[in-house]
């Protein structure tokens, strides 16, 4: 695999992830999600070109938790943009659950990510005069279902995220780790394909975001989701299966900015952290 990788998933190799969970067993078409080709987003400034996407190549299979990394203004928030649909490409082409994202209106993306993706925010985007129950089921408001199933699934994603106890307090009576609770479980209610976050834990302290951290990998390994994490942490990153880094507008395994070099070390420093925690 060339270093400027497409990224491809260890799954169909029968390799056990970083964070324990199962893989796809050897021998066995692990379905694609995300699927990247030739991406590239050009942007003109003062008469320049500016390339923080260029021809970047990506591929995440059903089940995979990975990480995106490198330093700031890489082109992580740039990439994370294309991946929900809340930007285009120049060029290129992003498939999800096997949609092209560029064919679709924006009314018909918009009902799209609905049913099929999930956005765990930084800041949480939380509506404050909606309880934790109400704010979990405000995006399954959107489907044909009876209030009785949505409340039934939001029921199950509160207990999910441990917080059965908080379903009737308003985010201003949350601490920061709570709310992001709140905002996990409202992104894997409605069993999307794929779930983005976004720095999930850069809002948070330091025990808050472990707690947050072993939550995530919990869920990951119970319900075997599609996750992309864009993160500068390193302890975060970790905890993944994968850890990709965008280097000159290319996603990459083997970084060679120093950078991107240190994170790298820092990632498989947490990953025994983790692994003997």
């Amino acid at each position: 695999m060339n270093e400027t990788a497409t990224a491809t998933s260890p799954a169909a190799s029968g390799e056990t992830s970083a964070n324990g969970a199962p893989t796809t067993p050897r021998g066995s078409a692990a379905r694609t999600v995300v699927e990247c080709t030739q991406l590239t987003r050009v942007f003109e400034q003062g008469g320049h070109e500016i390339r923080p996407v260029d021809g970047l190549e990506l591929t995440v299979t059903d089940g995979e938790f990975v990480a995106l990394m490198g330093p700031s203004g890489s082109g992580k928030s740039t990439l994370l943009h294309l991946l929900i649909g809340i930007d285009r490409p120049t060029s290129g082409t992003i498939a999800v659950a096997g949609q092209d994202l560029s064919q679709l209106s924006r009314s018909k993306l918009a009902r799209w990510r609905n049913r099929h993706l999930g956005v765990i925010f930084q800041q949480y985007h939380l509506v404050p005069v909606l309880t934790a129950t109400e704010n979990v089921e405000l995006p399954m408001r959107l489907r044909k279902m009876s209030r009785r199933e949505r409340l039934e699934r939001v029921e199950v994603a509160l207990e999910a995220v441990g917080l059965t106890d908080r379903a009737d307090h308003t985010p201003g009576k949350l601490s920061g780790g709570q709310q992001q609770r709140v905002a996990i479980a409202r992104a894997f209610v409605g069993d999307p394909d794929l779930i983005v976050a976004d720095e999930p834990t850069g809002n948070l302290d330091r025990a808050s975001v472990d707690g947050v951290l072993e939550l995530l990998r919990q869920l990951h390994a119970q319900f075997q989701k599609t996750l992309v994490m864009v993160t500068h942490d390193p302890h975060a990153a970790a905890i993944t299966d994968r850890t990709l880094f965008l280097e000159h507008g290319k996603l990459t395994e083997n970084p060679v900015d120093p950078q991107n070099t240190g994170l790298a070390q820092a990632v498989k420093d947490a990953r025994r952290s983790w692994s003997t925690g």
